[in-house]
C-alpha cells in the first residue's frame, strides 16, 4: 500500500510482472468477484485471459458489474458461477479432468 502505483517504482513493476507471470503459466484461473469489492484488478485480469480458456469465475449477484461479466463470460465461453461454493465445485472438477 505504501508503493507507487507506477511503472517506475521498481518494486511496484516487479510484483506486477510475478503476478501476471504467474497467470501466463497457470493451467486453470479461478476468478472470484465479490459483491463487497469492485476488484479493477480482476476486472482486467477477466479481460485479459478472457480467449486463454483457463478461466472459471465466480460473481455472485449484486457485484457492481455483474452484467459485464456475464456478457464476457457468455462470449467467450467462460464458467460462470452463482456463489463461491459453486465455483469452488467447478474448479475441483476441472482440475480433477486435468
Amino acid at each position: 500500500s505504501t508503493w507507487t502505483q507506477s511503472i517506475e517504482h521498481p518494486e511496484f513493476r516487479r510484483q506486477v510482472e510475478w503476478e501476471l507471470d504467474g497467470l501466463e503459466q497457470a493451467n486453470v484461473i479461478l476468478l472470484y468477484l465479490d459483491p463487497n469489492t469492485k476488484a479493477p484488478i480482476s476486472l482486467l485480469e477477466l479481460g485479459l485471459f478472457a480467449r486463454s480458456g483457463k478461466l472459471l469465475v465466480g460473481c455472485p449477484d449484486g457485484y457492481w458489474r455483474k452484467g459485464n461479466v456475464e456478457v464476457v463470460c457468455a462470449t467467450y465461453d467462460i464458467p460462470l458461477y452463482p456463489t463461491l461454493d459453486a465455483l469452488i465445485s467447478g474448479v475441483r472438477q476441472r482440475l480433477e479432468a486435468l
